[in-house]
């Protein structure tokens, strides 16, 4: 399925790209690719996309395209239910991430955990790894306008453990944060 050195891409909804002897350029095709696969819900053909992305990353010393790699891989094994390799790969892409400061990555991988935990039926876990992502993101000023989405997937956990009034008290936060940046943006486009 792959070839060294030439790699096309073969996704219908992907345009036809072909890259000879650029390595990280043949990673960035995985990725890609692999993303595309995850919008098609192929799981299983995006995890190999990734993990071929991996070997390149790993063999260039890529810290970032690795981080990226792993938080995929991660994501993609969280849904087909293989939690303890998920959490490997999800705990290597923060300690990546966390490497070269990317801490809006940081905190999206953050719910990445949360998701894993939710999806395992551990809903305090996935509870604590939203808490840490909210944190992250109200500590950070460029990351305050992005809170709307640990306190939204924290409203989903309440809701699975049938706790509606936390369940709609986090869903009302999170829209609040986005009505609130909408009228920001609105106030920033008048002036």
């Amino acid at each position: 399925e792959f070839v060294t050195g030439v790699q096309t891409c073969a996704l219908p909804i992907c345009f036809p790209v072909t890259i000879m002897g650029n390595e990280k350029g043949m990673a960035k095709v995985y990725i890609e690719t692999g993303y595309l696969y995850q919008l098609r819900n192929e799981p299983l053909k995006a995890l190999k996309q990734f993990e071929a992305a991996l070997v390149i990353y790993d063999k260039e010393n890529y810290k970032k395209g690795k981080a990226f790699a792993h938080a995929f891989m991660g994501q993609c094994q969280t849904s087909i239910n293989q939690f303890a390799e998920a959490k490997k790969h999800l705990e290597q892409a923060v300690r990546l991430f966390e490497e070269f400061g990317d801490k809006s990555e940081v905190a999206n991988t953050y719910d990445k955990l949360g998701d894993l935990e939710l999806a395992s039926n551990r809903v305090d876990f996935a509870l604590s790894w939203y808490d840490k992502s909210l944190e992250l993101r109200n500590n950070n000023p460029k990351l305050v306008k992005t809170t709307a989405i640990p306190l939204r997937k924290k409203a989903r956990a309440y809701y699975s453990k049938n706790d509606l009034t936390k369940a709609y008290k986090y869903a009302e936060a999170s829209l609040q944060v986005e009505r609130d940046d909408k009228t920001v943006k609105l106030k920033e486009e008048i002036e």
